[in-house]
């Protein structure tokens, strides 16, 4: 602010930063102190331990994995795919073509002798 003329501030510093302050080298970190603990009884007891079941297992989430890993190759497989089936089924149709053209053919030769 200013009153007339002259700053009534020299200096100015928010109160909170958004991250730790950098440590100096050679500081020691300060131990942690430990948590207040609600007062009043628990809600819920606390969870006891569980053996890892099939479905959460590592070995059925790196399976599930591979199958979603399928899904895409899958698809991008098909870009080669269907042109090769579309040539196959040409290339099949023409040779039947070709062998009907040519029983037709001979049988005309043979009636014209």
């Amino acid at each position: 602010m200013r009153n007339h003329g002259k700053w009534l501030v020299d200096y100015w510093m928010p109160k909170k930063f958004h991250g730790p302050p950098a440590l100096a080298k050679g500081a020691v970190k300060a131990k942690p102190r430990p948590k207040a603990k609600a007062a009043g009884k628990r809600r819920h007891p606390p969870k006891q331990a569980q053996p890892p079941t099939e479905a959460s297992s590592p070995r059925s989430s790196t399976h599930l994995r591979a199958v979603w890993l399928a899904v895409p190759i899958g698809i991008l497989s098909l870009i080669v795919l269907v042109p090769v089936a579309f040539g196959i089924v040409t290339w099949r149709r023409n040779r039947k073509a070709a062998l009907e053209y040519e029983r037709w053919h001979r049988r005309g030769e043979k009636d014209a002798a």
